[in-house]
């Protein structure tokens, strides 16, 4: 019981003595500047948080329009009978250990 004290005074936890089955509990007592300080912080992070979010929504939806333009764009190529060309950049990415890259045509992923 006498570590459980030291903690708390270094923790600046004050004990209240709160009534529960096992026994007393210490409670921490936060001064209000502290309080507000804090909601102000979590205000902070839960605006952070919400662009964090939107950003890597955003970004998702990039990558799926790209790769969905790389795929259209293969499907073309074949049609028009440059399948040599599409493989080719296929292999070729593959190489540079890029893995799923179907087409690469004058240098554009």
């Amino acid at each position: 019981e006498a570590g459980g004290r030291e903690v708390m005074k270094i923790t600046g936890i004050e004990d209240v003595g709160v009534q529960t089955d096992s026994g007393r509990t210490p409670m921490p007592v936060v001064k209000p500047e502290e309080m507000e300080e804090a909601k102000g912080r979590i205000k902070e992070l839960e605006k952070d948080l919400f662009y964090y979010r939107k950003t890597s929504k955003d970004l998702k939806n990039k990558l799926r329009e790209v790769v969905g333009v790389n795929h259209r764009l293969a499907g073309v190529l074949r049609e028009k009978g440059w399948d040599g060309v599409v493989e080719r950049h296929k292999g070729e990415a593959e190489g540079n250990g890029v893995r799923g890259q179907e087409v690469s045509v004058g240098g554009h992923a």
